[in-house]
């Protein structure tokens, strides 16, 4: 519960100090990370958490190890994942518990903030 309660601390998400200048010694990654809106890591964070929590209630092969909001050049967060040493096979429910955790973000954001595609 740790990872969740962390999750939506949403007090320090929002930085007032961002600027339209790429700061001497700063990547471009790192600007556009200091640049990304309260509403955009707000969205991230519920993404995150929608996989969190459905590999919470429905378990599937892997253990969730890392949560992150922070943008890395590629993604906008990420939910780092485990396989336990003892796992040897894998029972279908387990792994359609894995499918449904990969779509959980996506369903996290439909529910709390409505966002469909065309």
């Amino acid at each position: 519960m740790f990872v969740l309660s962390c999750l939506f601390n949403f007090g320090g998400l929002f930085k007032s100090d961002a600027s339209e200048v790429l700061m001497p010694g700063e990547s471009e990654v790192d600007y556009l990370e200091r640049n990304r809106t309260f509403e955009e890591r707000k969205v991230t964070a519920y993404h995150e958490a929608g996989h969190v929590l459905l590999s919470i209630l429905k378990p599937s092969f892997t253990e969730v190890d890392e949560v992150t909001i922070k943008y890395d050049g590629k993604q906008l967060g990420h939910v780092t994942n485990v396989v336990p040493k003892e796992v040897v096979s894998i029972s279908k429910e387990r792994l359609e518990n894995a499918a449904m955790e990969d779509l959980a973000g996506r369903a996290a954001e439909e529910i709390v903030f409505g966002f469909m595609d065309e």
